[in-house]
């Protein structure tokens, strides 16, 4: 019998965030073209992109067991774990497989 075993790390980032206005700028088009007859003046100031963007990981766990060295049989067992840059995405997957 031999054994494979395998791992593999890996982070992703957005490369950039999308150009948008300024909560002061986005208020101030409201207001000037008239938009919103009875809008609050408000004062937020979330900055979406970074309640929705997150730095994702990937981590992938393997491992391949060769039943023996006459048989071109082996069998494969993988876990995926994948993050996605957007907080809600999220890939897990499992493996097995005989070849």
């Amino acid at each position: 019998m031999r054994f494979n075993f395998s791992t593999q790390y890996s982070l992703s980032t957005l490369p950039k965030e999308a150009d948008v206005l300024t909560p002061a700028q986005f208020r101030a088009y409201v207001n000037s073209m008239a938009l919103c007859t009875d809008c609050p003046d408000g004062n937020a100031s979330t900055d979406w992109q970074n309640e929705i963007y997150n730095n994702a990981s990937i981590l992938i766990i393997s491992k391949h067991v060769r039943l023996c060295k006459d048989l071109p049989y082996r069998v494969s067992i993988g876990f995926l774990s994948q993050d996605g840059i957007l907080r809600t995405g999220n890939l897990e997957r499992n493996l097995l497989r005989s070849h």
